[in-house]
């Protein structure tokens, strides 16, 4: 049993969903809101519902580069079908009592939309490179606003910044977090011609290109932030991911699953650094 729920946590995508926690509450942090339970709960059904479909419908593909997790959906399948429609009920009822029409339909558009992932927008990464990976991150840097629509924030021109920028660092960060996904992925991108950047240039180039960028961005970024009063102080922890992401690229280059793991819930860090920063430092 124990172990089922490790490899449930592992491979049932539920770490890239304290992922999206992790990136709508520090949206409410830079907000100045109080976090709402509901509204996180509601963020992770969401990505449950979306991620599960996906992993469910690469099953075969799957076990060509992550037989483990090929191995665990398929054993699991009738508990992970009753575990999605739970979620879809529980989802359904927790928009009902806290959501408002707005929120609502932003909410039904990401599943409805994320769910066609797979079978429409993924393999336009056929013809070009790279799409799926600035798909997600576009998709997954939207999670960022999912505050401002549940608790009905008025745009002003003293928060817009902070949205944007914010909405942006995600974006990036997510994009550079799905190329290095990728890397696992290659034999099974390459049978599906899939046009991905470690398909391209190979796992190495790709890992030593991912170490500069990454390291540029995630640096820059909360210091510009806050060198233009943009972003708190808080924020300045989060130059301390670089060491999670050449943790977890070390990991990678020695083939071990659990670089991947990590590095997918690396969101989920930045709650934690959040809140470390601004309860305890």
């Amino acid at each position: 049993m124990k172990k089922w729920i490790f490899d449930e946590i592992a491979y049932g995508g539920h770490t890239q969903c304290l992922a999206t926690i992790g990136v709508v509450y520090i949206s409410s942090f830079l907000l100045g809101i109080t976090t709402d339970w509901n509204m996180l709960f509601i963020s992770y059904l969401t990505f449950y519902l979306i991620y599960i479909k996906d992993r469910i419908g690469e099953t075969k593909v799957d076990q060509l580069t992550n037989p483990e997790r090929s191995k665990h959906i398929e054993e699991s399948i009738s508990i992970i079908y009753k575990m999605l429609i739970l979620s879809i009920i529980l989802l359904m009822i927790l928009l009902l009592l806290y959501g408002n029409t707005l929120f609502n339909i932003f909410i039904i558009s990401l599943v409805l939309i994320g769910s066609l992932y797979p079978s429409i927008f993924k393999p336009i990464t056929k013809k070009i490179i790279a799409f799926k990976n600035l798909f997600v991150a576009l998709f997954f840097a939207l999670t960022a606003i999912i505050p401002v629509l549940y608790h009905k924030i008025e745009i002003t021109d003293e928060i817009l910044p902070t949205i944007l920028l914010f909405l942006v660092f995600v974006f990036i960060k997510t994009f550079l977090m799905q190329i290095f996904l990728d890397c696992k992925d290659i034999e099974g991108d390459k049978t599906i011609k899939l046009l991905t950047i470690p398909v391209k240039i190979g796992k190495e180039k790709t890992l030593k290109l991912l170490k500069i960028i990454n390291t540029i961005i995630t640096i820059t970024i909360p210091i510009i932030g806050f060198i233009f009063d943009i972003f708190p102080e808080a924020m300045l922890i989060l130059i301390f991911v670089v060491f999670i992401n050449f943790y977890t690229y070390k990991l990678a280059e020695k083939n071990n699953y659990n670089g991947y793991i990590i590095e997918g819930s690396e969101f989920f860090f930045w709650m934690i650094l959040i809140f470390i920063s601004k309860n305890i430092i």
